[in-house]
């Protein structure tokens, strides 16, 4: 996966998940993303998700993983993310 990628795929998944964060979660990963931090933006959106105890469907967790896996980041950061059912 290439940087742009990433930023493509990272951006997906926060407009498909910005109905679930506040927006002031959205505005601080919109920050991050805007200079490039990518691991920020990610963890910051996994913390929210995991803290709103935000029903997930399994694509989209399998998504976050992907894109948590390439950037580097700890799975820990979206292993305690509640999948549906």
């Amino acid at each position: 996966m290439k940087i742009d990628e990433i930023e493509g795929r990272l951006r997906q998944l926060v407009s498909q998940l910005a109905p679930k964060l506040t927006e002031t979660d959205l505005a601080t990963i919109e920050d991050f993303m805007s200079v490039g931090q990518w691991g920020s933006a990610f963890t910051t959106l996994c913390a929210q998700l995991d803290d709103s105890q935000v029903a997930l469907p399994p694509a989209i967790y399998y998504e976050i993983a992907a894109v948590g896996s390439f950037i580097g980041i700890e799975d820990t950061a979206w292993k305690s993310l509640v999948v549906k059912a």
